[in-house]
């Protein structure tokens, strides 16, 4: 989930550029991305200027 981005530059939308198992792709602040299994995760910010992301990864308890 790409919670919030923002810019040090008015007036820009900041997303988040997010690469996983199975999901490469731009998210919009609060959208949802589904992975498809274990393995790396990275987050880039993506908009113009100095910016700050925050993501989060969810993961389920073993016994799911």
């Amino acid at each position: 989930m790409c919670i919030n981005g923002v810019s040090e530059t008015p007036n820009v939308t900041v997303s988040c550029f997010i690469t996983g198992p199975g999901f490469n792709g731009v998210l919009a602040k609060g959208k949802t991305a589904n992975l498809t299994g274990a393995g790396t995760v990275t987050m880039k910010c993506n908009g113009q200027g100095y910016m700050r992301c925050d993501a989060r990864v969810d993961i389920p308890p073993p016994s799911q």
